[in-house]
């Protein structure tokens, strides 16, 4: 099976239960999916599996099917959103709900669930705005992952999505141009590479804070003291390589110890696919908040 039905977001099948991957990672018994339960069984638990012990099965969403939550133990409605007959507002809402200025307005509201009153107060842009269509390029190069999503990528499609590029440095050599896409989804959409994910995001950080007029040193703010947790894994957890792909667990306890004097087989991991790599050096985290920075000033300066 492809390592691409095994991202953060996938929903899998295990053991007969279903699952959605929230994190997949190298460790020293192999590489491991961690998973959240999403079937009746296992709903609101956590686990980690590793695809060469279980059997894991991603499913196609073209397959999926839309019922009724009628199990017992759910003791709350459920909510969603749509947009009829504008599937670009419907990819803008979701860029503006995956920004870290949306996330901090939901915290700072201190409700214990997320209804349809907090979300219609978030700020949203205007979607006139001139950088709307860089903010939906990054959302659906994102979440456009399979050959699904292709009716929705060519309704959304923007002839400036093809002028658009990164607001940050390539994050290693040979990294795709942003806009190097067309109005036809293709295998090479979706951003895969760790770093260009990570960029994507927070390039969506930097676009939202422009177009509601939050200041770099505002959004850095936001994130230093209310995203602890992510500002934690920024630092310990999420570094990178020379290639952009975030180092497995397995060989940053090595490198931790040796430093840069590793030699290739101490580099070298196996991912759940079975697709060997080898990981090259320098490894490095990324500054998010110089990020915020470089990215916001690119944009200033255009």
């Amino acid at each position: 099976m492809s390592t691409d039905a095994f991202v953060p977001g996938a929903v899998v099948v295990v053991r007969d239960e279903e699952w959605l991957v929230t994190q997949t990672e190298e460790t020293a018994d192999g590489s491991a999916l961690s998973v959240q339960g999403l079937s009746d069984l296992v709903r609101g638990t956590t686990a980690t599996f590793f695809p060469t012990i279980d059997t894991v099965t991603a499913l196609d969403p073209r397959e999926a099917t839309v019922r009724a939550d009628d199990s017992a133990s759910y003791v709350d409605a459920v909510a969603g959103a749509w947009a009829p007959q504008d599937a670009g507002m419907l990819v803008a809402v979701g860029s503006v709900l995956s920004s870290v200025v949306s996330d901090f307005q939901i915290r700072s509201t201190a409700k214990s669930h997320i209804r349809a009153t907090q979300v219609e107060r978030l700020a949203m842009p205007d979607v006139l705005d001139p950088l709307m269509p860089r903010l939906l390029l990054r959302s659906l190069r994102l979440n456009c992952l399979t050959e699904a999503y292709a009716d929705l990528w060519a309704e959304v499609w923007d002839p400036a999505f093809a002028e658009d590029d990164w607001l940050l440095d390539p994050g290693y050599p040979d990294a795709p141009r942003l806009g190097d896409v067309g109005p036809s989804w293709t295998p090479e959409v979706p951003l895969r590479r760790d770093i260009d994910r990570r960029n994507a995001l927070v390039e969506i950080d930097a676009l939202m804070a422009t177009m509601l007029g939050i200041t770099a040193e505002e959004l850095s703010t936001i994130y230093r003291t209310q995203f602890a947790v992510l500002h934690g894994y920024d630092q310990n957890v999420y570094i990178f390589d020379a290639n952009g792909r975030i180092v497995p667990t397995s060989i940053l306890q090595v490198w931790r110890r040796k430093g840069d004097k590793l030699a290739e087989e101490e580099r070298t991991a196996t991912h759940p696919a079975g697709t060997v790599y080898t990981y090259d050096l320098p490894f490095a985290p990324r500054d998010r908040e110089a990020d915020f920075q470089t990215a916001m000033s690119t944009l200033d300066a255009a």
